[in-house]
């Protein structure tokens, strides 16, 4: 039996594909010496590229744990934790970014739009996770 569009879940395959965008959309930005000065680079830009590669990390290594048995699940959890935690330095960083490098307004919110969005899929993730096989 087909599920109606409407109560479908997103996707962890589309998750993957938007934490995959987030992190090459990062790294692009980051690169840019035009954007960011290198003498502030290695400072901020290098952990804000390890804090977006690290979310696509995190997501992709929990995609491909197995939630059963138990323990599993809880690694699988932690994971989804981390990477939401990083998600939310992630923000933090590209604030102090904003004043330090001069970003551009709209650049900023269209990134931070994609760290939000990214961040609640995560948490949905876990969130559907917990359901399903708690109730097994």
């Amino acid at each position: 039996m087909a599920v109606p569009a409407s109560d479908r879940g997103e996707s962890k395959f589309e998750l993957l594909v938007k934490a995959n965008a987030l992190t090459v959309y990062t790294l692009q930005i980051t690169s840019n010496t035009k954007v960011f000065d290198p003498v502030y680079a290695n400072a901020l830009g290098n952990k804000i590229q390890a804090a977006a590669t690290d979310i696509f990390i995190n997501c992709w290594t929990a995609n491909n744990i197995r939630p059963i048995p138990e323990t599993n699940l809880r690694e699988r959890h932690k994971l989804q934790r981390i990477a939401v935690l990083q998600c939310n330095n992630l923000l933090a960083m590209i604030e102090i970014a904003y004043k330090l490098y001069h970003l551009e307004y709209r650049r900023v919110e269209h990134w931070g739009a994609l760290i939000i969005e990214v961040r609640n899929m995560i948490r949905a993730w876990s969130q559907s996770d917990g359901k399903r096989y708690k109730s097994k």
